[in-house]
């Protein structure tokens, strides 16, 4: 362990703290009296703050005093490595501090995911960081790798919170709407041969390459589409197995404009907070409604009150192909390709044929607002990045493609990539059983109105939060008025 940390022993402080010292022998605090330089560097605080990054942990004197100045802030101390935060623990004053729930020491390498799971903005506001600034000086590579770390953290969680800002109603009209319904019906066990190939259809440019493939081996795959190619699959006749859709907007009901009798064997995979007028339209054709669980905190808090867990699907970055992907993986199937995952642009298209874009453009189309006109709006919304000839890309379109590459990798799949297809082979040992899908609404209500239910309602509360009448409220009061506009949705 000494060989690997950047620490070499400790020496008592004139104030009897024990200090760490560094290898090249010095330190980090002061000798003389390290409590006197953290108080000064606390005092300068003048706001509450209810959450801290404190970078370079050493004796722990400067988390000791945030947690008697903050008591119930969250704390967060980091070193680069796990050697490093081992050996910082043989000072027994620090060990006492780690039995404190509210203050957590983790490495670079944790950055993201702790930040990520106890950073909650409605709840805990803005963030101070705090630098050692000798710890800084002393280990200016380690610190420019954990700075890179917090920053990325932090805009992935800025753009989280911009989403349920934006979206927080919806889910939480959507999701009561949904979970009401899906009380009131009975769906049938479904059956599914785990021994076909699983081809994933999203609705990339390409995927008109491969529908020729698709029709004449039909028998042979388990179809399972993204909700923006289920209607091109329609128009080229062929019959999805299943249908996953995550998106909450009214603008997703048009994906399913086409839906009819033909679909009555086709499973329907919708997200809880997904747009519930979708759901109302299945369970008109038939009851192979099943509704999964994601990351919104309400969609996890309904889970327990199914009387079966139902499959909790990963989305990365917000892609439903990664959805329809991890539905394949954690049904049980062995052979998996996905096809029209282009997450680019190609020969001018945006989207293949078929899609909901082609049927609501050409419904306003006239000489001076041809077809062409609104998908080149469309394409040239945002910034393109060439990729090569005749292929375009943009920001939000790479980090789709990121998302799914590191879904590869988390999950351990191996690929090959062909033919603009992703093709994996895999040693699945999953088998999901399906069975009547009961949820106990009734239960569910009543306990999310319990003025005591906070984090089921946190994205609504952010929508809340973002309104002008609303962005000098306090937390406990957002909770009331979240609690008092529940009862309107219910």
């Amino acid at each position: 362990m000494s060989e690997q940390t950047i620490y070499k022993n400790f020496i008592d402080s004139k104030t009897g703290s024990k200090i760490p010292v560094l290898k090249n022998d010095k330190t980090i605090e002061s000798k003389y009296n390290p409590e006197k330089e953290a108080e000064n560097i606390i005092n300068q605080i003048t706001q509450s703050f209810k959450y801290f990054i404190v970078i370079g942990i050493g004796s722990g004197i400067t988390l000791s005093l945030l947690n008697q100045k903050f008591p119930k802030a969250k704390i967060i101390g980091i070193e680069y490595s796990e050697s490093d935060i081992q050996f910082l623990l043989q000072n027994e004053s620090l060990q006492k501090l780690q039995i404190n729930s509210n203050i957590k020491l983790i490495t670079a390498e944790s950055v993201f995911s702790t930040i990520q799971n106890t950073y909650l903005p409605v709840i805990d506001g803005n963030i101070r960081i705090i630098e050692n600034k000798a710890w800084v000086n002393e280990n200016k590579i380690s610190y420019q790798i954990i700075a890179k770390e917090i920053n990325r953290t932090l805009k992935n969680i800025g753009s989280d919170y911009s989403v349920q800002c934006h979206f927080g109603k919806i889910w939480l009209k959507n999701a009561l709407n949904n979970l009401k319904l899906i009380s009131k019906i009975k769906n049938k066990p479904f059956n599914i041969d785990l021994e076909k190939k699983a081809m994933i259809i999203a609705a990339g440019p390409t995927l008109e390459e491969h529908i020729k493939y698709l029709k004449e081996n039909k028998d042979k795959f388990f179809i399972i589409s993204t909700d923006t190619a289920y209607k091109s699959l329609l128009k080229y006749n062929i019959l999805s197995n299943a249908v996953v859709s995550i998106d909450g907007q009214f603008i997703s009901s048009t994906h399913f404009s086409k839906i009819n009798n033909q679909s009555s064997e086709t499973i329907f995979f919708i997200d809880i907070c997904g747009n519930s007028s979708v759901c109302k339209k299945i369970t008109s054709i038939n009851n192979n409604l099943y509704l999964f669980s994601s990351k919104n905190p309400l969609s996890t808090f309904s889970e327990q009150y199914f009387n079966c867990k139902p499959l909790s699907l990963e989305s990365g970055s917000g892609t439903v192909t990664i959805s329809a992907l991890d539905l394949a993986v954690k049904l049980g199937f062995k052979k998996i390709e996905i096809l029209g995952a282009d997450f680019s642009y190609s020969k001018g298209k945006t989207y293949t044929k078929g899609t909901y874009l082609e049927e609501n453009f050409s419904i306003n189309q006239n000489k001076l607002n041809p077809l062409e006109l609104n998908y080149d709006k469309l394409l040239y919304r945002t910034e393109l990045k060439e990729k090569n000839k005749k292929v375009f890309t943009t920001d939000i379109l790479e980090s789709y493609k990121t998302s799914l590459l590191e879904y590869f990798r988390q999950n351990n799949l191996s690929y090959l990539y062909e033919n603009n297809i992703y093709k994996l082979e895999i040693e699945n040992k999953n088998k999901y059983t399906f069975s009547n899908q009961f949820f106990n609404y009734k239960l569910f209500l009543s306990e999310l109105n319990d003025n005591k239910t906070v984090i089921p309602l946190l994205p609504f509360m952010a929508f809340l939060k973002n309104k002008e009448e609303n962005k000098d409220k306090t937390f406990e009061e957002l909770c009331i008025i979240a609690h008092n506009q529940l009862l309107r949705y219910n």
